[in-house]
């Protein structure tokens, strides 16, 4: 009886004790998600004066990953590696496929990657992701519009359209001396990519 009565007191004492002192409540950990390949998809296409520069394809091999706020309501990453040598355009565009290829081998750019440093909201489920992209070998900043369908723990979906001019400053000259229509062109890419938890893939 001595006994129980000792260890009661030293549980009150210690209930006590932590109503006196601040305890830190313990943080939850961001949660990870991973592409899901067969349910993503990436389109890219080319409008140009040249009927050599047109083209309209999809990428096959592409990887990711998104990191979200602990409840699952936000994104606070994105990272996401395209395989570029992976492009596929129909059959009917095989001279234009062939020009591709050649020119992915000649700059050896087979791999593009994008890696977010903040995430913003701009309106709606429209946001802004700042960061570091790789092209031509080189790491530059860049800025990624997308929008953000849902956002959950267990599943993400975000959709990526972009547009601009085929060549800039940094284009290298080979380029545009291999395809002088290349400044007069233009270029889109769409994005469709689902997230989700690794154990909820399968």
């Amino acid at each position: 009886m001595r006994s129980l009565r000792r260890d009661i007191a030293r549980l009150a004492l210690t209930v006590v004790a932590l109503g006196l002192f601040d305890v830190p409540p313990t943080l939850a950990a961001p949660i990870t998600q991973k592409l899901v390949r067969p349910s993503s998809s990436i389109r890219f296409g080319v409008e140009s004066p040249s009927p050599a520069l047109q083209m309209n394809g999809q990428l096959q091999t592409f990887t990711g990953t998104i990191t979200l706020a602990p409840d699952g309501s936000a994104i606070s990453n994105i990272d996401v590696t395209v395989q570029l040598d992976s492009a596929q355009l129909p059959p009917d565009q095989m001279l234009q496929a062939i020009f591709l290829q050649s020119v992915i081998a000649r700059f050896k750019q087979r791999v593009a990657t994008f890696r977010s440093s903040e995430i913003e909201r701009i309106r709606g489920d429209e946001y802004r992701a700042t960061g570091s992209y790789t092209w031509h070998n080189k790491t530059r900043s860049a800025t990624l519009p997308f929008h953000l369908v849902r956002a959950s723990p267990g599943q993400s979906e975000i959709r990526i359209l972009m547009k601009g001019a085929l060549t800039d400053a940094t284009t290298p000259r080979e380029l545009t001396a291999a395809a002088p229509a290349a400044s007069q062109s233009s270029g889109w890419a769409r994005a469709t990519l689902l997230f989700a938890r690794p154990d909820k893939i399968g």
